[in-house]
């Protein structure tokens, strides 16, 4: 008699939304907030799976080659 053990992993994916809180290194979390324009500092930076919005008047630097975002958007 055989058993087999199958394992099935679902793995979904979730965004944040990263908001330019004031200008800076795209690697630097004081560079961003995930509360909005201007908000408190987030834990991290965004990743490739994350949405971004560069705020009015903030200016980031793509400090570190391959950082990217799911979707990016610049206020005017």
């Amino acid at each position: 008699m055989w058993l087999l053990l199958f394992t099935i992993t679902i793995t979904q994916g979730f965004s944040i939304t990263y908001y330019s809180r004031q200008s800076g290194n795209w690697n630097a979390p004081t560079t961003w907030s995930t509360a909005g324009c201007g908000g408190g500092a987030a834990g991290s930076f965004p990743g490739p799976a994350d949405d971004v919005v560069i705020c009015s008047g903030d200016t980031v630097r793509q400090n570190v080659p391959g950082q990217e975002c799911k979707n990016l958007t610049i206020q005017s």
